[in-house]
């Protein structure tokens, strides 16, 4: 039996994709979700160590395993860069070693005798051109371990805001949970600067992490349940995010300051709480809650913005018409497609339990998989960019930038392939680059690995959010109205789980990143072969009532 659409299908396919929907994907998916970025992967620059030095030991012996080492003019440097114009002496291998600025980023980036020294050091000094939270707390060596505890903290709050808001969005609706989350986003990102210590940062990270996980739901579901099927698939590949990532990478370099990141962040995400003022509540989301006087009020608002050629008032009148018409079976719960059909339980109560109704429950397992992989590798790698050979704000830069060229396969694959088959094409993409990565800083030599592995690494990330572009919106398709924010809810709950283990993944030493590599690349792997047992939804009507089901 085929499924015939309500009045908000009816509405949309009448009135089209014009100005309307122009500016709400605009204001929600561009605006908020390139705010929203900036303070997602923050700590991708929070984690960074600029350099230190131990003006303490200076023209002292340092002993350690019965072996003394004289240390004068003493720069560790300790994954970060020292100043160009200066020769270093540094303790290495026990022995008293003059050595380049070139060659202490090459060849002592992360070694034991930098932490031994570091034990002893009575008054560490950073790099005062740049301010991070290694810097703030003094996160090294014996300590490192908490950075990648704070950002898993982080996607912890992601996944509790990620799985809330499923329900708080079906309940209250898709605007108003949007922009009250955006709103304390903001707040609390300025609040953050005031932290005392790392124990008060990292539960300032995870209240952020519980908006954000709130966010990212509703910055497709909003959108798409005003858009046409295929315009739904070209909506997830609109490169906001990656913008999101250029301009946090660019005012990182500029600024190098993470108190003034935090400030700037949280100005801008409140700037762009500006947008409630017009964006409307979801068309579907007030048919399927019968509120009916809304409904025409946002109604009549698109159609006046998209039939700028005809009197607004006749053109209201007309295509409300049109759809009452078309749309009566439906109302009445009696006829679909001409077809007899049991009246539809409109006021029944849904929670996130019923997408794992029968029909639903093997696929619903699949897509949580399919939106884990990906956000484990593309946080993994992100956040990574420390311990990848090269200048880390250039490398942080490209990580972004190559992501919005990239985009334009996205749109070809979801139109021409469909989502499913696109997001295994890319993810196979992601396995084979991450899993040749692996070999090449396993097997190949200096000079190869740095170049080779990079690369690689960078075309791994840019095919991975191009799969969780395919299977969001798959996802956005598969699921009716009546639980379509729990389902895009569910996979974002799913996919921070990846995202808390991504941290994790990242080595203090790059001599072992081929097995975060490794890792990443098989599950990708086995990720592709799973979801070829889900449904290919391109082209489908979405769905607003499970009654409403076609074949699943």
């Amino acid at each position: 039996m085929d499924y015939t659409a309500g009045k908000a299908e009816h509405l949309i396919q009448e009135s089209g994709c014009g100005p309307f929907q122009v500016l709400i994907v605009l204001l929600v998916n561009v605006v908020n979700k390139v705010v929203t970025c900036f303070q997602m992967v923050f700590m991708a620059f929070g984690i960074y160590n600029p350099g230190w030095r131990c003006p303490s030991l200076i023209n002292t012996t340092f002993t350690r395993s019965n072996s003394s080492t004289m240390l004068r003019n003493v720069n560790i440097i300790y994954n970060g860069t020292p100043n160009t114009d200066e020769t270093v002496l540094v303790a290495y291998s026990n022995n008293l070693t003059e050595a380049s600025s070139d060659d202490i980023v090459r060849e002592y980036p992360f070694t034991t005798e930098a932490c031994h020294i570091h034990k002893v050091c009575q008054n560490v000094e950073f790099n005062p051109q740049t301010s991070t939270i290694v810097t703030e707390f003094n996160l090294l060596c014996d300590d490192s371990w908490i950075l990648s505890l704070i950002i898993s903290i982080q996607m912890a709050g992601v996944l509790t805001g990620a799985f809330a808001s499923g329900q708080i969005g079906d309940t209250f609706g898709r605007k108003r949970s949007l922009f009250f989350a955006l709103g304390i986003s903001g707040v609390i990102s300025i609040v953050t600067v005031f932290a005392t210590d790392w124990q008060v940062f990292a539960a300032m990270k995870f209240l952020t992490g519980i908006t954000l996980g709130s966010l990212l739901n509703f910055f497709y579901l909003l959108p798409s349940e005003y858009l046409t099927s295929v315009w739904r698939g070209r909506l997830v590949i609109i490169p906001s995010w990656h913008l999101g990532g250029i301009v946090f990478a660019v005012t990182a370099m500029l600024c190098k300051d993470w108190k003034l990141m935090h400030i700037i962040g949280g100005a801008m995400t409140l700037t762009s709480c500006l947008a409630a003022f017009w964006v409307p509540e979801s068309l579907r989301w007030l048919e399927v809650k019968k509120k009916y006087k809304k409904f025409e009020q946002v109604a009549s608002k698109m159609i006046s913005m998209n039939t700028l050629d005809c009197d607004t008032r006749m053109c209201q009148t007309d295509m409300l018409s049109k759809v009452e018409n078309k749309s009566q079976e439906i109302e009445d719960g009696s006829l679909v497609n001409g077809n007899a059909s049991p009246k539809i339980q409109k006021e029944k109560s849904y929670t996130i339990l019923d997408i794992f109704r029968k029909g639903y429950r093997v696929n619903t397992i699949i897509i949580g998989f399919s939106w884990l992989v990906p956000t484990m590798v593309y946080y993994a790698l992100g956040f990574g960019v420390k311990s990848m050979y090269g200048d880390f704000y250039i490398n942080l830069i490209i990580m972004y930038s190559f992501d919005i060229p990239f985009t334009a396969f996205s749109l070809l694959a979801l139109d021409k392939l469909g989502r499913r088959a696109a997001c295994v094409v890319f993810l196979t993409t992601t396995a084979a680059c991450l899993l040749m990565a692996a070999g090449f800083e396993l097997w190949a030599n200096l000079e190869i690995k740095q170049i080779s592995a990079f690369v690689l690494a960078l075309l791994g990330k840019l095919s991975a959010p191009v799969a969780l572009a395919a299977i969001t919106a798959l996802t956005g398709e598969f699921y009716p109205t009546v639980v379509r924010s729990n389902g895009v809810a569910f996979g974002n709950f799913v996919s921070r789980i990846g995202a808390v283990a991504a941290p994790f993944l990242i080595p203090q030493d790059t001599g072992s990143i081929y097995i975060c590599f490794g890792i990443m690349g098989l599950m990708s792997l086995i990720c592709c072969i799973l979801i070829l047992k889900l449904p290919e939804t391109k082209g489908r009507e979405l769905k607003e009532y499970f009654e409403d089901d076609y074949e699943v």
